[in-house]
């Protein structure tokens, strides 16, 4: 799925990470787009959808400045989980 993402759009970095709701969990997308692009939900999640089908594409997209990473510089999934879900519940 991500490569269908940056295929989309100008993005430097993506992650698609499942958020936990009330009733489950939900595909969310965050972007870090190059310098100067610019993308709308429908950009990516349309893309998604298209290709692999409503279901499997983000329900929500976040564009963010950069995506934390670990000290081996991975994604931090665990960071943007626990943020996200600060957000979900407030």
């Amino acid at each position: 799925m991500t490569t269908l993402v940056v295929g989309a759009t100008g993005a430097t970095g993506r992650l698609l990470v499942k958020q936990l709701l009330g009733r489950g969990e939900a595909v969310k997308a965050i972007i870090v787009l190059k310098p100067g692009a610019s993308a709308g939900e429908d950009d990516i999640a349309g893309p998604v959808a298209a290709a692999k089908g409503s279901y499997q594409a983000p329900k929500s997209v976040d564009f963010v400045d950069s995506i934390p990473q670990t000290p081996v510089g991975k994604p931090d999934k665990k960071a943007l989980r626990a943020r996200y879900a600060e957000t979900a519940t407030a």
